[in-house]
């Protein structure tokens, strides 16, 4: 199984092949689709604010839902369903400056 370096790896030497100016138009579809399949399987930990439901970092939708109560629930799920991008809770939040729970360092 690929690991995150691996697919990290793998984006850099597509981007470079692509910028090299070497393809045509008809190679470079191809590979802007595997290199963008390669970027969303690159964890990334989901856009967390407080009081609202967490959203994806690639394509925005919203990943949470809304309770009968007025909150909101947010429930950590291991791909986006609409993207599929990986998504990574355990890193600390780098939209809100707070922990992985969103929480804010103090």
């Amino acid at each position: 199984m690929a690991t995150e370096n691996d697919y990290k790896q793998t984006v850099y030497y597509l981007t470079k092949l692509l910028n090299g100016g070497l393809l045509g138009e008809k190679s470079c579809t191809p590979i802007r689709t595997a290199i963008e399949a390669c970027e969303l399987q690159i964890p990334e930990h989901p856009i967390t604010k407080r009081w609202t439901p967490n959203r994806c970092p690639h394509c925005d939708e919203d990943l949470g839902g809304k309770c009968d109560d007025g909150f909101y629930e947010n429930p950590q799920f291991a791909f986006c369903p609409t993207c599929g991008q990986r998504l990574d809770y355990s890193k600390p939040c780098p939209f809100c400056g707070g922990e992985a729970d969103g929480t804010a360092q103090v």
